[in-house]
C-alpha cells in the first residue's frame, strides 16, 4: 500500500504545467524526440522512428515507443508525451523506497529518501521532459534493485531478470547502460576479491570462482540488443546504415577527442542532487570513513565504489553533459539507509543545507522584482522562513524535510516563470494560416514551432535560400535570423524577443536580468511577416 503511495504522490508531483510548450527547465534534446514522436505516429512508422523524414540514428526506439503509445492513449500532445517520463519517475521513487526498505527498517527513514528524491532538481527537471534520462534512472534502479535480491538470496533468477532488464535499457541510449551494470558487478567483485584485514590487503581466490560463474548470466543483457539489430540488419533497408553510424559515429565517436572540461561532471553532481547537495556531500564523507563491519556495509562499500567508477567512465568520452550522472546520481538517495541507523543525520545536515540555499534565495529576492502570481517573491521568501523558525521549534526533522520539498518548485514557479519565452503559438490562431516557413539558421526552431503548432504545416529555410523555398510559395514567414531581411512585398505583423541560448552570462548580468525580468537586452528578436493584400 504504501508503494503505491509513493507512486501516486510523485506523479501527482510532476504533473504541474506538464502540457506547457515552454517546460520551466527546457533541454533541446526533447524538441527532437517530441518531433520523432509525432511524426512517426503521422507516417505510421512505428517500428522504426523517424525525424524529417529518414530514420533517427541518434537513439533507440525505446522511448519513443513508449511516446507514440501515450499520444494514441489520450491525444498527440506535451503532456501525453512527457506523461511517460512522470510514470517512470514516479516508479523510480518508489524503486528508492524499496532499495532503502531492503536495509533499513524505519519506514520514516525510506519514505523521506523517496520523496527527497522525487523533489530533487535532477528527477524534478527530467520527469517532465521528453527525455531518455529519467527511463535511464528507472531501468538502473530496477537493475540494482534485481542484483541486491541476487546478491542477498543467491537465487540466479534474479540475477538473470536484472540482466534482461540492463538489455531493455539498450533500447533507450545504447550500450552505455550494460557497461554501468557491468561495472556495478566490478564494484562488488573488488570488494569481495581484496579485503583490507589489520592494514594488509589479501587476495579472496574463493570469491573469483563465484564471480566467473556471473558471466553467463551477464549474457542476458545481450539479449534485447541482439534481437532489435537483427532486425536492423536483415529487415530493414536503411539498418545497416544505422547500426554503424549508431555504434560507430554515436558512440565510440564520441570518444574521439576530449573537447569539454571534466568539471561538467563534477557540475552534474552538485547541480542535480539540489537542494540535497549539502547533505549528500557530509553523507558521502561519513561513508567513506566507515570500515566494513558487516555484510550491509559491504555492500554500501560495494555500491560507493561503483559511483566512482561510474564518474571516471564519464570523464572518457569528449561529450561531458552534466546530466550524464543522472542514472548513478539516484544511487546516492537509498545509500543513507545503508549507513546510518537513525534520521538524526538527515536532521543535522538537511538543516545546514536550508540555512545556506534558503538564505541565497532570500538575499536574492531582496533585489528582484519576480512574482508568483501576485505575491512578491520576497514575501515568499519571508514567509518560508518563518515557517522553518517555527518548525524547528516544533517538528525539527519534518519541517526541515517539508521546507526542503518546497525549493525547486518555488523557483520553478516564482523566479523562471516570469522569464519564459513567450508563446507563438497563442497569437498564431488565424484559421487562414495554413502554412509557414520558418527561416533560421538551423532547423531546430523550426522542429519545435511544428509541435507547438501541430495544425500547421511548417517549413524550414536557411536564410540563404529563404527567397527560393518561401517567399516564391507565398508561404507567411516566421524569421529567427536577426541579420535576414524578406522583400518589401510582405508585412511584419508580430514581434517577439526569445533568450539568446548557449550564452554565458556573467554575474553582473544575471543580477541585472533579475532585477528586470522584461529587458531585452539578451534577446534576439523573432518576427511574423505576412504577404501584403494586392
Amino acid at each position: 500500500m504504501i508503494t503505491f503511495f509513493i507512486w501516486v504522490v510523485s506523479f501527482f508531483a510532476f504533473l504541474p504545467s506538464l502540457g506547457d510548450p515552454s517546460s520551466f527547465f527546457p533541454q533541446g534534446d526533447e524538441i527532437m524526440h517530441i518531433r520523432t514522436i509525432r511524426e512517426s505516429l503521422m507516417s505510421g512508422h512505428w517500428i522504426l522512428p523517424q525525424v524529417s523524414g529518414f530514420p533517427n540514428p541518434y537513439k533507440p526506439p525505446l522511448l519513443f515507443w513508449l511516446g507514440i503509445a501515450s499520444d494514441r492513449l489520450f491525444g498527440v500532445s506535451f503532456f501525453a508525451e512527457r506523461l511517460v517520463s512522470a510514470a517512470l519517475g514516479a516508479s523510480s521513487a518508489t524503486l528508492i523506497y524499496l532499495l532503502s526498505k531492503m536495509f533499513h527498517s524505519s519506514g520514516k527513514m525510506s519514505l523521506i529518501l523517496a520523496i527527497s528524491f522525487v523533489f530533487s532538481f535532477g528527477t524534478w527537471k527530467f520527469s517532465r521532459l521528453v527525455m531518455m534520462e529519467e527511463a535511464m534512472v528507472f531501468f538502473f534502479l530496477f537493475y540494482i534493485y534485481l542484483f541486491l535480491k541476487y546478491d542477498f538470496s543467491k537465487n540466479y533468477s534474479y540475477f538473470l531478470a536484472a540482466n534482461f532488464i540492463l538489455g531493455i535499457g539498450y533500447l533507450l541510449k545504447g550500450p552505455i547502460i550494460i557497461v554501468y551494470g557491468a561495472i556495478v558487478i566490478l564494484s562488488f567483485f573488488l570488494v569481495d576479491f581484496l579485503r583490507n584485514r589489520k592494514g594488509k590487503f589479501q587476495l579472496e581466490f574463493a570469491n573469483l570462482l563465484v564471480y566467473i560463474k556471473l558471466i553467463p548470466g551477464f549474457s542476458f543483457a545481450l539479449l534485447a540488443p541482439a534481437i532489435w539489430t537483427f532486425y536492423l540488419y536483415f529487415f530493414n533497408e536503411n539498418g545497416k546504415d544505422l547500426i554503424k553510424f549508431f555504434l560507430v559515429a554515436e558512440n565510440m565517436g564520441k570518444f574521439s577527442a576530449a573537447n569539454q572540461s571534466t568539471l561538467r561532471i563534477l557540475g552534474g553532481w552538485l547541480l542535480y542532487s539540489l537542494p540535497f547537495t549539502v547533505t549528500f556531500l557530509f553523507g558521502l564523507i561519513e561513508m567513506v570513513k566507515t570500515r566494513i563491519y558487516s555484510p550491509r556495509q559491504r555492500t554500501g562499500r560495494a555500491l560507493l565504489i561503483s559511483l566512482f567508477l561510474l564518474s571516471l567512465l564519464h570523464l572518457l568520452p569528449s561529450r561531458k553533459d552534466p546530466y550524464y550522472i543522472l542514472p548513478f546520481l539516484s544511487v546516492l538517495f537509498f545509500l543513507p539507509s545503508i549507513y546510518f541507523d537513525s534520521e538524526e543525520w538527515l536532521e543535522k545536515i538537511n538543516s545546514l543545507s536550508n540555512k545556506l540555499f534558503l538564505g541565497t534565495i532570500i538575499v536574492l529576492a531582496l533585489f528582484a522584482n519576480l512574482y508568483f502570481w501576485n505575491i512578491t517573491l520576497f514575501a515568499i521568501c519571508l514567509t518560508i522562513l518563518c515557517l522553518m523558525v517555527y518548525f524547528w521549534k516544533k517538528h525539527s526533522l519534518q519541517g526541515i524535510f517539508i521546507i526542503n520539498l518546497t525549493i525547486v518548485p518555488m523557483i520553478a514557479f516564482s523566479i523562471l516563470q516570469p522569464l519564459q519565452d513567450p508563446k507563438i503559438e497563442d497569437f498564431l490562431t488565424d484559421s487562414s494560416i495554413n502554412k509557414l516557413c520558418v527561416v533560421s539558421e538551423n532547423p531546430w526552431a523550426a522542429m519545435e514551432m511544428a509541435n507547438r503548432l501541430p495544425k500547421i504545416n511548417v517549413i524550414y529555410s536557411p536564410p540563404s535560400s529563404a527567397k527560393s523555398i518561401c517567399e516564391e510559395a507565398d508561404f507567411p514567414l516566421l524569421i529567427f535570423a536577426d541579420f535576414f531581411e524578406p522583400e518589401a512585398t510582405y508585412d511584419q505583423t508580430h514581434q517577439w524577443f526569445f533568450w539568446q541560448v548557449h550564452r554565458e552570462y556573467e554575474t553582473k548580468e544575471i543580477l541585472e536580468l533579475i532585477q528586470d525580468p522584461k529587458s531585452v537586452r539578451f534577446k534576439h528578436p523573432v518576427r511574423f511577416f505576412r504577404r501584403k493584400s494586392v
